[in-house]
């Protein structure tokens, strides 16, 4: 499935900033008049009434603050971390059982042996030294020998259905957004190596231009590949090409939208709802339709080396270049082609291949993207530290469920499951309650509304069928590390393109225990709370009920409201993009919608940049859900509420500089941690009677610019 999910961390990734994009940035904000000073202080000597996230994460702000100097911290990222350092202790041990048990690991625990048996063949760097790129070539040698064009892209059909290998024609099997009950073929976008947008800017040129012709070039010469600066530049001005028709098309798409846009803005309801991503990047095709566009080739030949049951419409992803990359597909261009294909196959595989190779591909990891898991080639200490992690997250990502199942047996019990699925029940009860009572509502709307609630799909922790997603993958010891990887890669590819034009299977977990992203997925209406984001301070069995519904619950809270935010309501029941909704409720949600994007736009607060509440509107809506929800629950259990709002300020605690923190707000479509905070508080009834706040007070907002929708 692609990934439209909706989750409440800001980011879960460490952002690294290229020096480009510094320079531009700070230009940017000396032009806007943002302010020179860089770093963004916290007041530790706030009021709890002036400025409640600030006054509550004082001690913890000041302790992490050091962390905000390159870069940010948060409690996710603190749990990200720790996610995958047990992860590479999971690798480890699995490898050291292995060297001391061998065959008696295999019998007592096949995830253990996969894992260790892999990690092994990954780190004995004289046998891939050995092997070098003579897998690659051999599996590449069709596509390198090929007479004209129309074999090569034959040879490349076969492996992109066998192994996932990039071709000039790339496709998916996916669900789309907008129909997400049968599995769809998809036309991806171009393997540009780098951004399409750096192509087609003037900063950017010289730096990708000289990417190709310089550490790009020593990467293929490293495969044994004889080609010339020509060659790679050659290369590089068929991307430039088609990134910039590709560029056009995208523009256009753009132009379209707003002129939508414009049509329907007398409309307040409609400027507030979005569509699912799919209807508004992608275009529906015919095959005979797409033929006309690949007129240089036999399509349907290419097609079916890729799919049993050739589709009869297929998805574009990238439909602006598709005439500009068939009027490349022609004899006249083949070795140029050729040299393309080994070259994006070269480093989407280079990890696994020799020391040359690999360190190769960090150097340009390094050096063009800013990769800051990238290490330097020399033998020192640090490198060899960091080169084995490299490895282990080569293994645990290779066999992601197998290092789940390791996982979960050692951070979720029973007493965590019932613990959160405890929760997890209080606050549908309570949502039903809300439902119910919501006064906006027709009893049409209202009655499906809580038939959705009734349906969701609860993926707590780890699923318990796990044994179904283990791989299937046996080591094979006469085989290359890369050629165990092809095996990996090739059971996850043809099943991928052999569920093509079937029934989806929307009982699949889409996230792993592992990873610290609780979302909700509309297409399937569910939501996932996975088992690393169950440690303090979001949940623990030690921990006081308030602590919990307020880190966690308030989690919980946000993924349920995300059924009913700007996209998901756009979802049925079962998760199929359809209008349930009566034309009365449908204009009250949109008034609703329009007030709390009109209040995140207004909304100040110290130390934060200006909010954009259009583009943060399903997510403010799901915070402010959650939090009306919860504070319900504090109420009808007599709880604390002061503890309650401590551990929800305290779970969105963060670190950053104005420069990370203003590159994040244009590209986030979460408000910013203290706006999460302070906004949502300063619209709740229960924060106001908790702690007095007055006219007087900085958390202060009269009563009717104070906002709700659920």
């Amino acid at each position: 499935m692609k990934p439209m999910k909706k989750g409440p961390g800001q980011y879960t990734g460490k952002i690294t900033l290229t020096s480009c994009m510094a320079i531009l940035l700070t230009a940017a904000l000396l032009l806007s008049g943002c302010g020179v000073q860089m770093e963004k202080k916290q007041s530790t000597s706030a009021s709890l009434k002036d400025d409640y996230y600030a006054a509550v994460n004082a001690e913890v702000l000041n302790s992490h603050k050091a962390a905000g100097e390159n870069g940010s911290w948060n409690w996710f990222w603190d749990l990200t971390d720790k996610a995958k350092k047990e992860q590479e202790d999971i690798v480890k041990t699995a490898a050291e059982n292995v060297s001391k048990n061998g065959e008696a690991i295999k019998a007592a625990d096949s995830s253990s042996y996969r894992i260790g048996e892999l990690y092994l063949m990954a780190s004995d760097q004289t046998a891939r030294d050995k092997s070098g790129v003579v897998d690659l070539n051999t599996l590449m040698k069709p596509v390198m020998d090929a007479k004209n064009v129309q074999d090569m892209m034959d040879a490349l059909a076969v492996l992109q259905y066998q192994y996932g290998f990039n071709s000039l024609l790339n496709t998916d099997v996916y669900i789309p957004d907008d129909d997400p009950g049968t599995n769809a073929v998809r036309i991806t976008a171009l393997n540009y190596i780098l951004l399409a947008d750096d192509f087609v800017s003037s900063d950017e040129e010289d730096g990708s231009k000289s990417l190709f012709t310089g550490d790009l070039l020593k990467l293929m010469k490293a495969a044994g590949q004889n080609v010339s600066s020509k060659d790679m530049e050659d290369i590089y001005q068929f991307l430039k090409t088609a990134a910039a028709a590709s560029n056009a098309g995208k523009k256009a798409i753009v132009q379209n939208t707003d002129s939508t846009k414009t049509e329907t803005s007398s409309s307040a309801q409609n400027a507030a709802v979005k569509k699912p991503s799919d209807l508004s990047i992608e275009k529906a095709m015919s095959i005979s339709d797409l033929t006309k566009h690949y007129s240089n080739i036999n399509l349907s030949e290419v097609l079916g080396r890729i799919f049993k049951t050739p589709p009869l419409t297929v998805r574009i992803e990238d439909d602006g270049n598709l005439d500009t990359v068939n009027s490349y597909l022609t004899d006249q261009n083949l070795q140029m082609l050729k040299n393309y294909a080994y070259l994006v196959n070269l480093t989407k595989f280079a990890p696994y291949l020799s020391t040359e190779i690999s360190d190769a591909y960090q150097v340009i990891q390094k050096n063009h993207f800013g990769d800051e898991d990238s290490e330097d080639s020399e033998n020192t200490k640090e490198s060899g530290s960091k080169k084995a992690a490299s490895l282990e997250k080569q293994v645990y990502s290779l066999l992601n469920w197998d290092t789940a199942k390791i996982y979960c047996s050692q951070n979720f019990d029973e007493a965590k499951k019932a613990g959160v699925e405890k929760l997890v029940n209080e606050i549908l009860a309570q949502y039903k309650t809300m439902l119910q009572k919501e006064d906006w509502l027709t009893e049409s709307t209202r009655s499906k509304a809580i038939e959705k609630l009734e349906k969701l799909k609860l993926r707590i922790g780890a699923p318990d069928d796990l044994v179904r997603y283990l791989s299937s993958w046996t080591p094979d010891k006469s085989k290359s590390y890369f050629g165990n990887v092809l095996a990996i890669a090739s059971e996850a590819s043809i099943k991928k393109y052999d569920s093509a034009g079937k029934k989806a299977d929307r009982t699949v977990w889409q996230v792993l225990p592992q990873d610290c992203n609780p979302c909700y997925y509309p297409t399937d209406n569910s939501i996932n709370i996975p088992v690393a984001v169950m440690f303090e301070p979001y949940f623990s069995v030690e921990q006081t009920e308030e602590q919990n519904l307020g880190a966690l619950g308030t989690i919980i809270g946000h993924e349920i409201t995300h059924a009913f935010d700007d996209l998901g309501h756009l979802y049925d029941a079962n998760g199929d993009y359809r209008n349930w909704w009566t034309k009365a409720d449908e204009t009250a949600f949109g008034q609703r919608a329009q007030a709390i994007v009109a209040y995140y736009s207004a909304y100040k607060t110290p130390g934060a940049m200006q909010q954009d509440g259009t583009y943060t509107l399903g997510e403010n809506i799901a915070d402010l859900g959650a939090m009306h929800c919860l504070t319900e629950i504090v109420k009808s259990q007599h709880l604390s509420a002061d503890r309650f709002f401590r551990a929800y300020a305290n779970s969105w605690a963060s670190v950053t500089n104005s420069m990370t923190d203003a590159l994040v707000s244009g590209m986030d479509e979460h408000a910013s941690d203290k706006v999460r905070v302070n906004a949502v508080l300063a619209s709740n009834s229960l924060f106001y009677e908790t702690y007095q706040i007055t006219s007087a007070n900085g958390m202060y907002l009269a009563p009717k610019t104070r906002v709700a929708l659920w």
